[in-house]
């Protein structure tokens, strides 16, 4: 259900599919990646028309949410199996905003751990690459978005839309996608 504040309040089914809540009405909105493709482009045509909740909280909550955790090379075990995103940092420069959605294979652990371990799996792209070769001097901020599929999910969803507010010059190497949001 809204909050009563004439706000929807989004949430994710058990089928996959995004429900919106407004009013006391219920409406399915389709799966997933279809509603946060349509979310983004609607809050970039009338964002003042209303603010959309993930997870019960604003992309502005979600903002005050940032924990720093710290220089990147290091065992970030504890997160085990939390998800949700983290912000990379080069001193006081935010670098590159992503996500760690495998909330059954170690969260932000593995995520995070991709970057300095021995296979190059999150260094086929130029971020990932950047990322690499900067590990030692990077700083992390996280945000936790759960523990399952529905944190996953969320932290897909506002992904996009953190990059498009911070802009962070690493999420712009060919990125169709962000680029046309950009």
């Amino acid at each position: 259900m809204d909050r009563g504040n004439g706000n929807p309040l989004f949430r994710l089914a058990d089928d996959g599919q995004v429900i919106v809540s407004l009013s006391g009405r219920e409406q399915a909105l389709g799966p997933r990646d279809d509603v946060c493709s349509v979310m983004e482009a609607f809050l970039i045509e009338i964002p003042h028309r209303f603010e959309p909740r993930f997870g019960g909280f604003t992309l502005d909550e979600w903002d005050l949410k940032w924990t720093p955790e710290g220089p990147l090379v290091q065992d970030f075990g504890r997160l085990s199996p939390q998800v949700g995103l983290y912000k990379a940092f080069l001193g006081e420069s935010l670098m590159y905003i992503g996500k760690a959605t495998e909330y059954a294979n170690g969260g932000f652990r593995k995520r995070l751990h991709d970057y300095y371990r021995d296979s190059d799996s999150a260094r086929k792209s130029k971020a990932g690459k950047k990322i690499f070769e900067h590990r030692a001097e990077l700083t992390i901020e996280i945000i936790v978005t759960g523990t399952d599929r529905a944190g996953s999910q969320i932290a897909t969803c506002l992904e996009d839309l953190f990059i498009e507010r911070y802009n962070p010059s690493w999420n712009n190497f060919g990125r169709s996608k962000r680029s046309a949001l950009a």
